[in-house]
């Protein structure tokens, strides 16, 4: 049993994201959709562990949840009495975790919650979600004004996970220039797909950027994130 409460610690984490009590709609959404039930099942187990309707779980109703959770992945009735009347030590469910989170130097115990901003070129609007992140202690590379360091986005998996996130090196970067940043690059991105569009002999090609807030952290920073492209990085100023 022991090992088990540990698992259930373990997957909290990752769902809510460290030092969190509880577990909210959005981040419980994307990380129950890694169960491989389907929504029909998934939200019949979030009203019967949201007690209350509060739009989030606590710690014990998420623990119900992954249990209702391993029953409907044995083809079991999703319902509290089928739990009490289950015979024998009910199994751990399995969840579509991104590859690799247990047995690389990233820690899950060390995710946190984040809120994700995208600009779409094509429509001039911007996109929130709330994704989980691992992001490492130390830069990997350094400039002038930011440090850059290795992240892992749990809202993939895989190879599409891996990212970098630019932090400031010192406070009193404006907010705005992170968004006119990303903003810039989507721009320029579209604009070498027409290019490219022409048949030119070399392409031209804008890594996607996005705009992170690290809610869980104090004054809730923001920073520059861009996938991770293996190789050397060199500093161009």
């Amino acid at each position: 049993e022991h090992d088990e409460i540990m698992s259930f610690r373990d997957l909290f984490q990752l769902a809510a994201g460290n030092g969190q009590a509880v577990l909210h709609g959005e981040p419980a959404k994307l990380f129950f959709s890694r169960s491989g039930l389907s929504n029909i099942i998934l939200k019949e187990i979030w009203a019967i562990c949201d007690r209350g309707k509060k739009g989030y779980l606590t710690r014990p109703e998420f623990v119900l949840a992954v249990r209702l959770v391993a029953l409907g992945q044995v083809g079991m009735r999703i319902t509290i009495e089928q739990l009490k009347a289950f015979k024998g030590r009910i199994p751990l469910p399995k969840f579509e975790l991104p590859e690799n989170i247990y047995s690389d130097d990233f820690d899950v115990t060390e995710a946190e919650r984040a809120t994700k901003h995208e600009y779409d070129p094509e429509t001039k609007q911007w996109r929130r979600t709330m994704i989980n992140v691992i992001i490492e202690k130390r830069p990997f590379a350094e400039g002038a004004m930011r440090a850059a360091f290795r992240m892992r986005d749990l809202s993939t998996c895989g190879n599409q996970s891996q990212y970098v996130a630019k932090l400031a090196k010192v406070s009193g970067t404006p907010v705005a220039q992170y968004f006119e940043d990303v903003k810039m690059q989507a721009e320029a991105g579209k604009f070498a797909e027409e290019f490219n569009k022409k048949g030119v002999p070399k392409r031209v090609e804008f890594i996607a950027a996005y705009v992170l807030e690290l809610i869980d952290r104090p004054d809730r920073p923001i920073c520059g994130v861009e996938r991770f492209v293996p190789g050397e990085y060199v500093s161009i100023d």
